[in-house]
């Protein structure tokens, strides 16, 4: 009877031992949990930043271009000074407005468009107003119908000239970039 009752209660201890371990190892699991939802609420918010950002850029740039077309502005250097200015303010607001949580810089640096999940490693400047009509042009066109213009970031003659913003939310980083070749359009 007594090897039964210390076999038993070495089991017993045994079983207690490995709940205590269970219960380790859930509350491990527990917090690596919760951190991971952290960082994806973080990688969320970044991405919802970065998505307003880019569609009040198009708004802006064709709203600008429509304006000008409508009140009889047909010079595409006048309308790309003012597609700069406007966007350039735009940027500077953005930057007021999410100075914390996440918080927003633009910048500019020399880059290809491969490399433009590395733009947070170059070497950049506090964007200026210069980076972006320096590297932008406008067409404007008659047609039948009337006027019509498109505004595009080139990236200058050889393509290397980034205008980027860094959008950081606590652990997360996320990259908003003007893409080479992009256009937007306009009628009037």
């Amino acid at each position: 009877m007594r090897s039964r009752g210390i076999l038993s209660f070495v089991l017993v201890l045994l079983f207690i031992a490995m709940e205590f371990a269970m219960l380790g190892a859930q509350n491990e699991i527990a917090m690596e949990i919760g951190k991971t939802q952290a960082l994806l609420m973080q990688m969320e918010k970044a991405s919802y930043v970065r998505n307003e950002i880019e569609q009040n850029s198009d708004f802006l740039i064709e709203r600008v271009m429509e304006n000008e077309l409508k009140g009889g502005n047909y010079d595409p250097e006048t309308i790309r000074g003012k597609i700069c200015s406007a966007l350039f303010g735009y940027f500077t607001d953005v930057e007021s407005a999410y100075a914390a949580h996440p918080s927003i810089k633009f910048y500019s640096a020399f880059a290809s468009s491969s490399e433009y999940q590395e733009l947070p490693l170059k070497v950049k400047a506090p964007l200026q107003e210069s980076d972006i009509c320096a590297n932008s042009k406008v067409i404007v066109v008659k047609d039948l119908e009337g006027y019509s213009a498109e505004f595009s970031y080139t990236g200058g003659i050889f393509k290397d000239r980034a205008v980027f913003a860094e959008i950081a939310y606590g652990n997360y980083l996320q990259v908003f970039a003007i893409p080479f070749d992009y256009a937007i359009t306009a009628e009037a």
